[in-house]
């Protein structure tokens, strides 16, 4: 049976920060703050090892279901969000995944055959 993990059409994104696992999951693409720019990666990409500066790590999900950690507050807090679900406050039908963000103040992006593993610091 073939898994997301082996789609050469998406990449495979985990991205991991002192505080735990922030995403993981299938992407159809993932932009970084490199230190020589921003670049984005794509399914097939080179193999690649960067390192990352202060900015903004975008990805677009694959999958109608995202899960992940974020902070409330001071708090930690593990969050799932379902394509289709009306938002409570605008009565928006998220119908298809939207682009995810993540503040990075520094980190590293390790790409090789369709994974993306990136450990950051967050912002």
């Amino acid at each position: 049976m073939k898994t997301e993990r082996d789609d050469s059409r998406s990449l495979w994104l985990r991205v991991l920060s002192p505080e735990g696992l922030l995403f993981e999951g299938a992407v159809s693409r993932v932009t970084l703050p490199g230190s020589q720019g921003r670049f984005t990666v794509l399914p097939q990409h080179a193999p690649l090892l960067a390192s990352l500066t202060r900015g903004n790590l975008t990805f677009m999900p694959l999958a109608t279901e995202v899960t992940g950690m974020g902070t409330l507050g001071t708090e930690s807090v593990a969050w799932s969000s379902q394509a289709g679900e009306p938002d409570a406050g605008r009565g928006t039908d998220f119908s298809e995944p939207c682009e995810q963000v993540f503040a990075l103040r520094e980190g590293f992006v390790e790409v090789r055959q369709n994974q993306v593993i990136a450990c950051v610091e967050r912002e």
